[in-house]
């Protein structure tokens, strides 16, 4: 097994930010995506600390196609250049309604028939994923720092059925997802999941090309597709409760559930009841910077060590969302004692530098050319 040399270190968390505005289409890019990501890199800056950008890239190619956007474009095409030149890791986030939206009257009309790539074939799949990847290679290829677009993270985490979705991301060359997060479920009329029985809930895995919950059987495949998780835990409804979600809850309304056919089940059946079921069931609660509180946080992070005693090295996934970074102290206060009460032990990192130090530690490979 190759050490990393005299290093004490045992995890590097990886701060990943999907780059959006709300998923109806709603919302000002400047305010949802251009100023809070300025406010995030500045906390990173704060720390000396490198994060990973998801962005979403079929939003973009859509709003390319109406003059109306071009400012907040330009403003976001020069933070992502920024971004990508001082250190922070430009990756592909992809909601495939957007690929068929329709900008009318100030108002998007969204193609929620496509909610998810997986229930495409591989070949459109695919012509999607290059598409996008592409785009942030002509974006991000000419700056003085190489670029490479090797990570994917599916809109909606939706990752099943897999098969088809495995073959277009192996041909596009992308060997890192990051959509899983353990006990997640969703079924809808036109997207479903169930991550109940997935690998793990902190350790990176090979997916099989058959089910993205288990891990690849044949260690001979030429290329793989390696799963590094978003770290969830598995929680009573009632201890997601706090003065962030609440407030959030408020300001955020899900485009999933207002604006297409589809029907969570969840939500049926008495109001009252449903929400008091919420409270007291079990459920995945993701280690979401921008709606857990600085104590939620530093409890995860002592969970996770507690977890890993012996295994080696670990990158341990973190999510948040532009449109939900509201709420900076809790970041901060969160990294301060991070940083404070374990260095050397827990460092930061963005997703592809963390991913290779795990495969160079684990003497793990996934077949393609990194940069």
């Amino acid at each position: 097994m190759t050490r990393l040399g005299e290093t004490k270190l045992v995890i590097n968390l990886v701060l990943t930010l999907d780059y959006e505005i709300f998923g109806n289409g709603e919302g000002n890019v400047n305010e949802l995506v251009v100023e809070p990501t300025w406010a995030f890199s500045k906390i990173c800056d704060e720390f000396g600390i490198k994060a990973t950008i998801f962005v979403e890239v079929a939003e973009l190619l859509k709003m390319k196609e109406y003059m109306v956007f071009k400012e907040g474009l330009d403003k976001i095409e020069s933070q992502l250049r920024h971004l990508h030149q001082n250190g922070h890791d430009i990756q592909l986030h992809i909601h495939p309604w957007w690929f068929n939206a329709q900008f009318h009257n100030g108002t998007w009309r969204m193609d929620y028939e496509l909610s998810s790539l997986c229930l495409l074939d591989a070949d459109r799949i695919y012509y999607y994923l290059n598409r996008c990847k592409q785009y942030l290679t002509d974006l991000l290829g000419n700056s003085n720092r190489a670029y490479k677009c090797r990570v994917y993270r599916a809109g909606y985490w939706s990752m099943m059925p897999t098969q088809n979705m495995y073959d277009a991301l192996i041909r596009a060359e992308i060997d890192i997802d990051s959509s899983i997060y353990k006990w997640g479920v969703l079924q809808t009329e036109l997207m479903s999941f169930d991550y109940t029985r997935a690998h793990s809930n902190l350790k990176p895995w090979f997916i099989s090309r058959e089910d993205v919950n288990q891990v690849d059987a044949n260690p001979l495949n030429p290329y793989r597709l390696l799963e590094v998780p978003i770290y969830a835990e598995f929680q009573r409804g009632f201890r997601f409760i706090n003065r962030k979600r609440i407030y959030l809850m408020n300001k955020v309304k899900s485009a999933m559930l207002e604006n297409s056919k589809q029907k969570n089940s969840n939500y049926l059946g008495n109001k009252w009841l449903a929400r008091f079921k919420q409270l007291i069931n079990l459920q995945a609660k993701k280690f979401d910077f921008c709606k857990c509180s600085a104590g939620e946080m530093k409890k995860m992070i002592e969970t996770i060590l507690a977890q890993n005693p012996s295994e080696g090295y670990l990158p341990v996934v973190a999510i948040g969302h532009s449109k939900d970074f509201i709420f900076k102290d809790d970041l901060r206060k969160a990294l301060a004692y991070l940083l404070k009460n374990y260095p050397g032990i827990i460092g930061i990192a963005p997703l592809t530098d963390a991913t290779d130090k795990y495969l160079q530690y684990h003497n793990l490979d996934t077949g393609f050319k990194r940069i």
